[in-house]
Parts: C-alpha cells; structure tokens; sequence
C-alpha cells in the first residue's frame, strides 16, 4: 500500500460516497442483512472494512484502492485499446488483486514508478513507446528491474519472442485469451 492508512471500520456516510448514494440506501443494505454491520450504543453503525469489501465484490462494484488489503498483488495492465484492458479487468475480477492500467508506454513508465506493481501485464505493439521500449526500461531501472512482465500479444513472431525473453519476460499469452490461462500463467510467473 503507497501510504494510505488502512480503515478497520466504515461509518454509513463513507460507504455512502463510496458507493455515490444515499445514507438511506446504506441503512435499508444493513436492514437487508447485505451488508454486515456493528451498531454502537450511540445506535449508529460501524460496518467492517473486510465486510464491505465483499460487498463490493459480490455485486461487481469497484473497490477503492485504500481499502485493498495491503497483501494483495499490484497489476499494471498496459495496452492501447481500453476495451483489452476492461476485458482484462473483468478476467481478473474474482481474483485479489490491486489493479491499474495505462493506455500508452509514457503513461506506464510514470505508473511503474507511482502504482509500484509486483506484475505488468503488457502489450507490445502501441503506438509511441511500445511494449518492447517499456520493458527495456523497466529492466534498466534498479526501482522496477524486479517488477514480472506477462506479454500480451495478438501475434508474436519467433524473433519478437527471443527479443523478449532476452530483455527479461517472465511469460507470453496470446490474444484472444481464456482467462483460466491468463490466470494459471500470472500464478507460475507470481510463484516462480
């Protein structure tokens, strides 16, 4: 976690602007037993962090980053079409992972550095910097030499993929995908 404190307990006016509703809407959620909470003596309530996270992720709403558990793996998903990256998302969802993306290799490079991801998912073939440049750079850099690289490609010749296993990536998935092989293939290269 980049410094933000982790909150144990929310208060219905935090999961209200959270979710952008009404304290009304958060109460009748309690009421209906959705959302699990603790009532005070002062008879307001205070819902667990952990609770409403699953709540979240139960009806496939966003989790907001500081309320990530701060074990969770940090994904960089770098590709210059948004609908890959919100196929991506939606393939990594159920899992527990911390995630953000960037549309370009300039936009990654910064988000290397501010976003601090244990894995890059990343496209090669961007306009500008592409996925090649990115990962030279970020092998160049003692700050995110570490970081594991999964390319994904539409098509990757024999001499791009020689290319990229020189430089340092740990795997290569090919579009389209299933996510079952993104997912087992981001398991080895997290374990290995």
């Amino acid at each position: 976690m980049t410094g933000a404190m982790k909150l144990n307990y929310l208060t219905t006016g935090k999961i209200a602007k959270y979710c952008e509703v009404n304290v009304k809407t958060v109460l009748k959620w309690i009421e209906d037993k959705e959302l699990e909470s603790h009532a005070l003596p002062s008879g307001k309530n205070r819902v667990p962090r952990e609770s409403f996270v699953s709540f979240l992720k139960r009806f496939n709403l966003p989790v907001p980053q500081e309320l990530e558990v701060s074990g969770s793996p940090r994904i960089l998903i770098v590709d210059d079409e948004a609908n890959v990256i919100q196929g991506i998302m939606r393939s990594l969802k159920t899992a527990d992972y911390i995630i953000d993306s960037a549309l370009n290799g300039f936009d990654a490079g910064q988000k290397l550095i501010t976003f601090k991801p244990d894995m890059v998912l990343l496209d090669i073939c961007m306009p500008g910097m592409d996925g090649v440049e990115v990962l030279r750079r970020l092998r160049a850099s003692n700050e995110t030499r570490h970081i594991k690289v999964i390319v994904i490609s539409g098509y990757v010749d024999a001499e791009t993929e020689e290319i990229l296993k020189q430089i340092g990536v740990e795997g290569i998935i090919s579009k389209p995908f299933y996510r079952e092989e993104l997912l087992q293939l981001m398991e080895k290269v997290a374990t290995a």
